[in-house]
């Protein structure tokens, strides 16, 4: 039996909701870890921190994104979502500057996120033709 299409919207609340479970491992998971890993101390430390403040507001961002969605606030969902999107470039900036820059500790996972929420954003843009 054949099943029936997806559409983009629904390909977009599919997507929207992974990147969001995928931002709440990043904060509650990776980031906790480290921020409670007492070995990791300095610059690190400060990119760390720095990291988990620049993550904070990604949540509610991509809960935003989902809700002006669902309302047809095609042009709301669109700027939440290119918020979100650049908080893990932001979290990666923080490792490579300074005097000494450092191998991100995050790397992975902000590329994950990155290239989720570009897939949410690509849907939308999509919809909106």
């Amino acid at each position: 039996m054949i099943q029936d299409a997806i559409s983009l919207g629904q390909l977009y609340l599919i997507s929207i909701n992974l990147a969001e479970k995928n931002a709440t491992n990043i904060i509650s998971y990776n980031i906790e870890k480290l921020l409670t890993n007492e070995t990791i101390v300095g610059h690190v430390r400060s990119c760390v921190d720095t990291c988990a403040e620049v993550y904070s507001p990604v949540i509610s961002l991509l809960q935003d994104a989902h809700n002006a969605f669902k309302s047809k606030n095609y042009a709301t969902a669109k700027a939440s979502l290119s918020s979100a999107i650049t908080i893990p470039d932001s979290c990666e900036q923080f490792f490579a500057e300074g005097e000494i820059a450092t191998e991100s500790l995050l790397a992975k996972e902000d590329a994950t996120f990155h290239q989720m929420a570009a897939i949410s954003l690509a849907f939308l843009s999509m919809m909106q033709g």
